[in-house]
């Protein structure tokens, strides 16, 4: 009745600090203010890759988990490597809403909107997924992606946004305001081919890119017989993060048993942990890992439901003998 009548926030009793805040936030918002981290402590970091299949989706989705891991519900990864996105899988989430959502709402887009549009990972990570429409992500344009952006850097201290593998317009915004872009490539022919095509096409609309770019280059192999000092000389890069060839993590990637982050004693977790800590030790604070996500492999359930029946077949107590 009280809500009928006008009011539009209330707490529970007794409330935390927390919750206040959130509350006073989207009070604020309603009534056109910008609340948010000081700007010196935003980060807003931008994941792409030149090929498809590199990992850039799984290097941002585990960059989220670990900058969350400070303040559990303060970053938010939104997903932009459309049609169909890939953090979601990776999460173990189906999303309720995309950012074809939001763009549809940029009139009365503020924190409290924003908030009833993103889905939440068990570790406190935000998500807003991808358009699964492929002709529905051909309407998001550049200017939908930098309002989105004006109202989730001002909510969220980081955001990361996944571009995925392919150019478009609608990318730049997110670009040009990035304090950290992330370019993931692999050592081999055809990434590198896309690599120099695409870096000169990005630096032709997007000034300064390469002052703010970080190369990380996954998968590598030993044996293979193109090496990071030859990703290094074709893309006019310096190397900042060599990701090993983790097989145990691709099997849980493949599986859609959770992102590698979740087992630190992986390979790839434990080097691309140190990378955050050090590139991101000024914004991040002192947190301690918090819960750990989702363990199940649901969505693989959910496309192969036959798997199902046949782990609850084979975990089901055996007939007595007659």
């Amino acid at each position: 009745d009280v809500m009928r009548s006008g009011v539009a926030e209330y707490l529970p009793l007794p409330a935390s600090h927390d919750e206040v805040r959130d509350a006073m936030v989207r009070l604020l918002g309603r009534n056109g203010h910008r609340v948010g981290p000081p700007p010196s402590e935003r980060t807003l970091t931008t994941v792409f890759g030149h090929a498809g299949g590199v990992g850039v989706s799984t290097l941002a989705t585990n960059l989220g988990l670990l900058l969350d891991e400070s303040a559990a519900g303060r970053t938010l990864l939104l997903d932009l490597s459309t049609p169909g996105g890939g953090s979601e899988a990776l999460l173990d989430l189906t999303h309720r809403f995309g950012i074809h959502d939001l763009t549809r709402n940029l009139e009365r887009l503020d924190g409290a909107l924003l908030e009833s549009y993103v889905t939440e990972h068990p570790s406190g990570l935000h998500l807003i997924g991808a358009p699964t429409d492929g002709f529905v992500a051909e309407e998001v344009t550049a200017a939908h992606v930098a309002r989105v952006l004006d109202v989730v850097t001002g909510v969220y201290p980081h955001v990361v946004v996944d571009l995925g593998s392919a150019l478009a317009q609608r990318l730049i915004p997110a670009l040009e305001r990035a304090t950290h872009r992330i370019q993931v490539t692999q050592a081999t022919l055809g990434a590198l081919r896309n690599g120099r095509r695409h870096l000169a096409a990005l630096e032709s609309r997007v000034d300064g890119l390469r002052r703010r770019l970080y190369t990380i280059v996954n998968h590598i192999d030993p044996d293979a017989p193109i090496g990071p000092d030859d990703v290094a000389r074709t893309l006019e890069v310096s190397i900042r993060l060599e990701l090993p060839e983790d097989v145990t993590m691709r099997h849980r990637d493949a599986t859609g048993a959770g992102p590698a982050i979740t087992h630190r004693n992986s390979a790839y977790g434990h080097v691309l942990t140190q990378f955050v800590e050090r590139e991101f030790a000024s914004t991040r604070g002192n947190g301690t890992a918090h819960a750990q996500g989702s363990r199940s492999n649901g969505w693989l359930e959910r496309l192969l439901p036959e798997r199902r029946r046949t782990a609850r077949a084979a975990t089901s107590p055996a007939p007595p003998q007659s």
